[in-house]
């Protein structure tokens, strides 16, 4: 699904083996027609595969607000 005209939809996934080890985080920003705006990715040294999920939330959350893909009214500490 879309998301309404002038907001953006952030898919992410982070990887990691089971056992703590390296792994990677990524994620994508695309517009209302489903156009890609903005990707990041990034290679972890030590993580869990939780620790990669949630490291790649945080990573595209301080992105959006980087690039003012977040309301300026929103109150978003990362």
């Amino acid at each position: 699904m879309s998301p309404p005209m002038s907001f953006f939809k952030l898919k992410i996934d982070g990887s990691a083996g089971l056992q703590p080890g390296t792994g990677g985080i990524g994620g994508i920003f695309r517009d209302h027609i489903g156009s890609w705006q903005l990707g990041f990715s990034e290679h972890l040294h030590h993580s869990t595969p939780i620790l990669a999920e949630i490291l790649t939330l945080r990573k595209g959350l301080i992105i959006a607000k980087q690039h003012q893909l977040i309301p300026p009214s929103s109150t978003l500490t990362v």
